[in-house]
């Protein structure tokens, strides 16, 4: 078992961490402290993309933690593996000699 998808789930991790960030920053509504900017005359030209925006930022938050549990999941798989088959090379090793 090689997991070559891991890779893969790295850049998706990497790259859904950097949406939610410049999600965040370009729509600081989503931002748990709410609008940074307290101008009166602040009117963001993207507030019809605020609940999309929020969406994907949920959506993304829920992919990324599904990849966690997914690379967690291989990664436990992995280190099994490795387990057993030393754990077989020793046993093939011994029975090359009689006891």
């Amino acid at each position: 078992m090689a997991a070559s998808e891991r890779a893969i789930l790295a850049a998706l991790d990497t790259n859904l961490e950097l949406t939610i960030r410049v999600l965040k920053a370009e729509h600081v509504d989503l931002l748990p402290d709410g609008r940074l900017s307290r101008d009166p005359d602040y009117e963001p030209v993207t507030a019809a993309l605020l609940p999309v925006a929020e969406a994907m930022v949920i959506c993304a938050e829920h992919l990324q933690r599904l990849v966690g549990e997914y690379r967690t999941l291989v990664d436990g798989l992995l280190a099994d593996v490795e387990r057993n088959g030393r754990q077989t090379s020793r046993d093939e090793d011994d029975t090359d000699f009689p006891s």
